[in-house]
């Protein structure tokens, strides 16, 4: 659900979803990537490197469109850009 209202660039309600689902307690790597990319559109920089960084520490290969999005991501967020 998080990523669908994401995709609709609706990242409020989504980030309520995405919280939900880390609350839940599973280390997941797709979902922090989604959690991630739905803060950075938020503007929420350290929380976005935060689920990234976690994601990509669970397995860098979660995905094969979406890991390299998030190394991108990272990069971007941590210079800034």
């Amino acid at each position: 659900m998080a990523w669908a209202l994401y995709v609709n660039g609706r990242y409020t309600e989504a980030i309520t979803y995405a919280d939900r689902a880390v609350e839940l307690g599973w280390r997941n790597a797709s979902y922090l990537y989604h959690r991630g990319m739905i803060l950075a559109s938020l503007g929420r920089t350290d929380e976005s490197l935060a689920a990234l960084t976690e994601a990509m520490s669970i397995n860098p290969n979660f995905n094969p469109l979406q890991a390299p999005t998030a190394r991108e991501t990272i990069v971007s967020l941590e210079s800034g850009s």
